[in-house]
């Protein structure tokens, strides 16, 4: 049985989506496996595969490379440390870094949607009718 109004009419949802047999979709999901939810999951094995790939080359790196080394910057100069050390040092510090300027972004852009929300919500608020226009 679908649902019709009184004149014979689909019942219409808030998203205007069709459902699978032609109903309109009361939340607005696709009905099926989207375009861009699969080039999302494209994007997810891309990103998993590259880190797999660095993982090992790391691990291929730090097996033909087991001598230390040492360190000098500026005039300092640090003890003989093994070369992964430094490597693993230099990721984790390129993690910290990166870390902390996406959160900065992700805070920036936080308060520039809500700004954007305040802003359209405004907009939708209906007009106020001063006396003289009644």
């Amino acid at each position: 049985m679908n649902p019709l109004d009184s004149e014979g009419d689909r019942i219409p949802s808030i998203s205007g989506r069709k459902g699978p047999i032609g109903l309109r979709n009361p939340m607005g999901a696709s009905d099926s496996f989207g375009a861009d939810s699969h080039k999302e999951v494209i994007n997810m094995q891309m990103q998993l595969l590259f880190i797999l790939v660095m993982a090992l080359l790391l691990i291929v790196f730090t097996f033909q490379n087991p001598y230390p080394v040492q360190m000098r910057f500026m005039g300092w100069q640090s003890g003989q440390i093994p070369l992964i050390m430094v490597i693993l040092i230099s990721i984790i510090a390129g993690v910290i870094v990166s870390l902390l300027l996406g959160l900065k972004q992700a805070k920036e852009l936080k308060r520039d949607n809500r700004q954007l929300k305040a802003e359209l919500d405004e907009l939708k608020a209906p007009p106020v009718k001063s006396e003289e226009e009644s």
